[in-house]
């Protein structure tokens, strides 16, 4: 610099220009090492990160729980579900640094690439709504993903209510119109649909059942158990929560096939979706004779105090006691649990069949082939439905129903 006067003055300036920017590779299990600062890979998948230049200068690296290291190529880097970052840093000889992230997001399945396997030009619905499976026993696998095909097969949207789920794809003559919808199915229709990802369909069923009427009490049921146990996989107790008054008054109403002088709930086996029981059938005379007539023969009739009916109230009661509780009302979930306790306690004296060591009916009718408070004569699977609810307590023996199921010789 020169001034007015002749002045000279002299400033020097040392720019220094990196010449080794950060070329990322990243090698996915057995694939080829490719540049790329990302990856998506699922659970098990073994990641190496090997940034480039090779040789001069010197690395380091950050990532997840304080991981660190001075090596240039990092293998098998440890991955937990989701997104991890990793972080290298290059310094060449000249002191000057690069940095370049590696972002590997970890995902339990390949949902993109099952969807497509199993349901083909719909594989968009399902990888937006259904867990996934993935497991060594293709025969389970398969299973799985037709429950689910079948699940979806059988969603109807109803306009304003929403969506429904049918129990038949075709319309059947017992059907309640002009849905054709039955509620003996919906409970297990909720308790699958609730690991759906869009709550949406399971709020608007539950919706349907209450504010809609479809919950007829044409069968017996367990919705309001369904439902409450719905709110333990979202989280979200409102939907439920604002067909509690409808849930009260149909438990209420199921007093009508109460028995207090038993203390127990009795239904007819065809009400109870479970047609030609032991009950009905011997009842009938049909279970005496090798010429049952066609019109007497088991497929009604044979009223009975019954595990399932009696499991279903209880479940019922738990549910509406924990939903009251929510709500505030105090006195009427104490009232439930009381009555949950009530049908146990009487269920464990009345419907444990000591001979048989199982849960099995006891007529509620007398004809000529039975008599009214007998135990039928044999084991039925409905005996179990105590334990979906988790009923039977542990160490008095009820647990001894289960060694005939799984004994090959009865």
């Amino acid at each position: 610099y020169t001034n007015a006067a002749g002045g000279k003055r002299t400033e020097s300036f040392n720019i220094t220009v990196g010449i080794n920017p950060i070329t990322p590779y990243l090698q996915a299990g057995s694939g080829a090492w490719t540049v790329t600062n990302t990856a998506n890979v699922v659970t098990g998948t073994t990641v190496n990160l090997g940034p480039q230049p090779m040789t001069g200068g010197s690395w380091s690296w950050s990532g997840p729980n304080g991981f660190t290291s001075t090596k240039r190529e990092i293998d098998n880097i440890v991955l937990s579900n989701g997104v991890n970052t990793y972080t290298a840093t290059y310094t060449d000889a000249s002191g000057i640094k690069n940095t370049e992230s590696f972002t590997i997001t970890v995902c339990l399945l390949p949902r993109d690439q099952l969807a497509v396997e199993y349901f083909g030009n719909d594989a968009s619905w399902y990888e937006g709504n259904i867990p996934f499976l993935q497991i060594d026993d293709t025969n389970i696998q398969q299973i799985y993903y037709y429950r689910w095909q079948v699940y979806r097969s059988h969603m109807r949207e109803i306009g304003s209510q929403g969506t429904m789920l049918l129990e038949f794809l075709p319309d059947v003559s017992w059907c309640r119109e002009p849905w054709c919808d039955l509620n003996d199915s919906s409970a297990f229709h909720i308790m699958e649909g609730r690991w759906l990802r869009n709550p949406a369909i399971i709020d608007s069923l539950i919706y349907h059942l209450y504010s809609g009427g479809g919950n007829d009490r044409h069968f017996s049921e367990w919705i309001a158990a369904a439902s409450e146990a719905s709110t333990r996989v979202t989280g979200d107790t409102a939907p439920v929560l604002s067909q509690l008054s409808s849930m009260q008054s149909i438990f209420s109403d199921w007093s009508d096939h109460f028995d207090s002088t038993e203390n127990l709930y009795w239904v007819e086996p065809v009400a109870d979706a479970t047609e030609y029981t032991i009950s009905s059938i011997d009842a009938s005379g049909a279970g005496f004779t090798d010429s049952p007539d066609s019109n007497n023969d088991g497929f009604g009739g044979g009223y009975a105090y019954r595990p399932t009916i009696n499991s279903y109230q209880y479940a019922n009661a738990l549910a509406l006691a924990r939903l009251s509780t929510l709500a505030n009302e105090t006195d009427q979930a104490t009232s439930y649990q009381q009555q949950a306790k009530s049908i146990q306690s009487t269920m464990f004296s009345q419907l444990w069949n000591s001979n048989f060591q199982h849960f099995t009916d006891r007529y509620d009718v007398t004809t000529s082939t039975v008599t009214k408070g007998d135990f039928v004569r044999g084991r039925e699977l409905e005996g179990l439905v105590p334990w979906l609810f988790e009923m039977p307590t542990a160490g008095n023996g009820y647990e001894a129903a289960w060694s005939h199921v799984l004994s090959s010789s009865e």
